[in-house]
C-alpha cells in the first residue's frame, strides 16, 4: 500500500504499462485499457463507481485520480521482468554504442585517407557482424513479453476480471471483447427454422480476419 502523504515524483512507461514512482520507494502500476480504469474527479465530487471497487486514490489540490479494479500483483511481476530485461539490455547497449563509435572512427579515417580501403574493409567486417548481432539481441529482448504470470496470479487475475466485467458498463464490456478478439471476429450463423427457438452456441464461431496488405 502506498502510504498517505507520499508524493509521486516520476513516471516510467514500458509499452502500455505505466509505473508511477513515489518518494517512499513504492511504485503504482497501470496496464492501460486492461487493468481496470482511471477516473478523474474534482475534490469532493461524487464518484461514478462504488468506493469498494477503488484500488488506488491519488489526491492533488485540483484533481482526484481514482483507479478502479486495478490489480496490484501485476506490478510486482512486470516491474521485476522490466528490471531483468533492463539489466540485460544495459551492457548490450553500451557495447553497441562502442562498436558504432568505432565504425564512425574508421569511416572518418577512411575519408581522411589515413587508411586504405582494404584495411577499412578488413577492420569493418567483424565490426559489422558484431553490430548486427547486438541489434538482433536487443530486438529479441524487446519482443519478449514483460512477464509470465504463475498459476496463482492467473487465478487471482481471473477473479479480478470477473468482478471487473460485472461492474463494467455496456460500452466497457464491448471494449473488453474487442481487446480479447484482437485480429479475430465473431460470426453468428443464421438460425435453423426447423429447430426449437433457443440459444445454440454452435451458431457462434470466432474466426481470424485476413489483413489486407498495405
Amino acid at each position: 500500500m502506498i502510504s498517505r502523504g507520499s508524493l509521486s515524483w516520476a513516471y516510467t512507461a514500458f509499452g502500455k504499462h505505466l509505473f508511477t514512482r513515489f518518494d517512499d520507494g513504492r511504485s503504482l502500476h497501470t496496464h492501460f485499457r486492461m487493468d481496470g480504469a482511471w477516473h478523474l474527479y474534482r475534490p469532493g465530487q461524487r464518484w461514478r463507481r462504488s468506493g469498494h471497487q477503488a484500488r488506488a486514490v491519488l489526491n492533488t489540490q485540483e484533481r482526484v485520480a481514482v483507479g478502479f479494479l486495478l490489480y496490484p500483483r501485476h506490478a510486482e511481476a512486470l516491474e521485476a521482468a522490466a528490471k531483468a530485461t533492463d539489466d540485460k539490455r544495459r551492457p548490450l547497449v553500451a557495447e553497441l554504442s562502442e562498436c558504432e563509435h568505432l565504425a564512425d572512427e574508421l569511416s572518418g579515417r577512411l575519408g581522411r585517407r589515413e587508411i586504405t580501403l582494404q584495411r577499412y574493409d578488413v577492420a569493418m567486417a567483424p565490426l559489422d557482424k558484431r553490430i548486427a548481432e547486438l541489434r538482433a539481441e536487443l530486438a529479441e529482448l524487446d519482443s519478449v513479453p514483460a512477464a509470465v504470470a504463475d498459476p496463482a496470479v492467473v487465478a487471482a487475475s481471473r477473479e479480478e476480471w470477473i468482478a471487473r466485467w460485472d461492474a463494467a458498463t455496456v460500452a466497457e464490456r464491448r471494449s473488453f471483447i474487442r481487446q480479447a478478439l484482437a485480429t479475430r471476429r465473431i460470426v453468428i450463423a443464421p438460425a435453423d427454422p426447423s429447430r426449437p427457438r433457443k440459444f445454440d452456441p454452435r451458431r457462434i464461431v470466432i474466426e481470424e480476419v485476413a489483413l489486407s496488405p498495405r
